[in-house]
């Protein structure tokens, strides 16, 4: 049977963080199909991942966030598709929660608040979905756009929509933005989807040279 969601991690010498992403995924109810991309790490991160019979590994030469992230939608097959980072991971019941809501409210778009977790305070802040009845404008920051990571999007929806280089660290808000000018249907889960990680080491998003 086809997945229900499709979850695409993109990675790059996060083996200190990519099992609690993957276990998350795990447990983040119904049919989850867990890709995950190695973008050419050093760290013996593709020799954990040999391991892990239920993951779709994929590996690529360090190419960057966006080529791995494209490469993994590429070979997805879920009804919907949620992209997480290996340093973050999602939360309980939120996969289930928010398909169901998509599948009932015909959404192409299922949009969610979520939790920060700052690594060096040890402390937490909970960011609950702002309602705005202008997805675009909310997205080019009329009000708190919440993260790409807490939304589920119909992979038919966005089967045309690329993660594009050019955009650099703002990759992901541009590639909802694009989605936003399409007109999406949008629903809303009134609860936290994942929880993004603030910490001092490296980000796929900030390349080198």
């Amino acid at each position: 049977m086809s997945p229900d969601v499709s979850i695409i991690i993109p990675t790059y010498n996060r083996l200190w963080a990519l099992p609690q992403a993957v276990e998350s995924c795990r447990a983040a109810g119904r049919r989850a199909e867990i890709i995950v991309v190695d973008d050419g790490s050093t760290d013996g991160t593709w020799d954990w991942l040999q391991g892990q019979k239920d993951v779709a590994a994929i590996h690529q030469d360090n190419w960057g966030k966006d080529w791995a992230v494209n490469k993994g939608f590429a070979t997805a097959r879920g009804e919907f598709v949620r992209f997480l980072d290996s340093d973050d991971w999602i939360l309980p019941d939120a996969n289930e929660k928010q398909l169901a809501i998509g599948r009932s409210q015909n959404a192409d778009v299922v949009v969610a608040g979520f939790r920060v977790f700052d690594e060096k305070t040890q402390t937490e802040q909970l960011l609950n979905w702002t309602t705005c009845d202008d997805f675009i404008a909310q997205q080019l920051g009329e009000c708190d756009s919440s993260h790409y990571s807490a939304y589920l999007f119909r992979r038919s929806f966005i089967q045309n929509i690329f993660h594009r280089q050019e955009f650099a660290f703002r990759d992901d808000r541009m590639f909802v933005i694009e989605v936003a000018l399409h007109k999406p249907r949008i629903a809303v889960y009134d609860a936290l989807a994942f929880v993004h990680r603030h910490h001092e080491r490296g980000r796929l998003q900030f390349g080198d040279g």
